[in-house]
């Protein structure tokens, strides 16, 4: 299943990372894996202005994974406009403080995907 991928909203280009109904600490990592590279692809294109979307309805954050999210959000917050998340919980509304305090991208939750991408391309 294919985790990152552009789509398009009111003629803007969103960089969508799909995080959903991940339950296993390995799968999780594998799929932060694969967004990487494509993320790297982006960087490398010159790209400045990302507006990135990641959904993590349904899904847990193990240790190993909170690791590499913080990780991969530090490799691109030099190359990201503006963040937006949905299927934060109210434990995970902990994590999200916490990578908000360790980057300078200030991740914005959302209740749904529609609200989420009209805030990304405003």
């Amino acid at each position: 299943m294919e985790r990152g991928r552009f789509i398009y909203h009111r003629e803007k280009e969103i960089y969508f990372i799909d995080y959903t109904n991940l339950m296993q600490e390995v799968e999780f990592l594998e799929s932060i894996k694969s967004t990487n590279v494509f993320r790297e692809k982006v960087k490398a294109s010159g790209k400045k202005d990302l507006l990135m979307l990641v959904d993590v309805t349904n899904s847990y954050v193990f240790g190993g994974v909170f690791a590499e999210v913080k990780k991969s959000a530090k490799s691109t917050q030099s190359i990201t406009k503006k963040t937006a998340v949905v299927g934060i919980s109210s434990a995970k509304k902990t994590f999200l403080d916490i990578v908000n305090a360790f980057t300078s991208l200030n991740v914005k939750p959302f209740n749904n995907i529609e609200e989420a991408k009209d805030w990304l391309v405003k």
